[in-house]
């Protein structure tokens, strides 16, 4: 459970296979997970977004949305060996933008890291 104004988010895993049927290599979709921009919104804390900074008390996301945050954003932990247990810890203040569908955004493959 989140606590504070802390938002627990789980990122967006890209298949790992494109539609063309491009096979994506296990070690892009793990480091994909770890500095993937796209979240899933899982846990609100009960004060996000309850400060004056924050108009009306108008939450910027709620749980299940899914949102846009810095690549280097909050703390990335995993909660078993399971590579799919990838969350972001955040700030509420990190959110950038809410998405209605993860899948519209491509991934990158490059040769550098970020």
């Amino acid at each position: 459970r989140a606590k504070g104004a802390y938002i627990i988010a789980k990122p967006y895993i890209s298949p790992k296979k494109t539609q063309g049927g491009i096979i994506i290599p296990d070690s892009a979709i793990s480091e994909d997970k770890f500095h993937s921009q796209i979240c899933q919104v899982i846990d609100v804390g009960p004060v996000a977004y309850t400060t004056e900074k924050y108009v009306g008390g108008v939450a910027w996301c709620e749980i299940g949305d899914w949102v846009i945050i810095p690549r280097a954003a909050g703390a990335r932990i995993t909660l078993s060996e399971d590579e799919d247990d990838c969350l972001r810890i955040i700030l509420e203040h990190e959110i950038l933008a809410v998405v209605s569908d993860p899948k519209d955004f491509r991934i990158k493959i490059s040769a550098t890291k970020y």
